[in-house]
């Protein structure tokens, strides 16, 4: 049976990559903020590779963002089988440092804390 996964911050990167490698009949929501084209490319690359795309954009930095990936995953699905936390945009890609501010790892964490994998269940 297809597997319904859930992929924050799949239109590039870690992300995208995992969309790829789980896509093999499964449902693949791939979770976008602002790069939609890549996010796009991704959807491509995992119906190549016999899966099924679904594109969700939201802004998951708020709350607002989070609750409007729950209700579009729950107009497309019932479960949840699996969910990869993985947006960070917050943390910006730069080169490894300790030159990360305290908001920019909190506002990771929150992304982490607002997507539990209980509220997508009951989505």
């Amino acid at each position: 049976m297809a597997k319904m996964i859930v992929i924050t911050g799949a239109s590039t990167g870690i992300g995208a990559e995992t969309a790829r490698l789980l896509a093999e009949g499964n449902n693949i929501f791939i979770h976008y903020n602002s790069s939609r084209e890549a996010a796009e490319q991704t959807a491509a690359e995992v119906q190549d590779r016999g899966g099924t795309a679904h594109l969700i954009q939201a802004d998951l930095f708020g709350e607002a963002g989070c609750n409007a990936l729950y209700s579009e995953v729950s107009v497309l699905t019932n479960r949840v089988d699996v969910l990869v936390n993985n947006a960070g945009g917050l943390i910006q890609r730069q080169p490894c440092s300790f030159n990360l501010t305290e908001n920019h790892l909190q506002g990771a964490v929150r992304i982490c804390l607002r997507l539990r994998v209980r509220d997508l269940r009951q989505a």
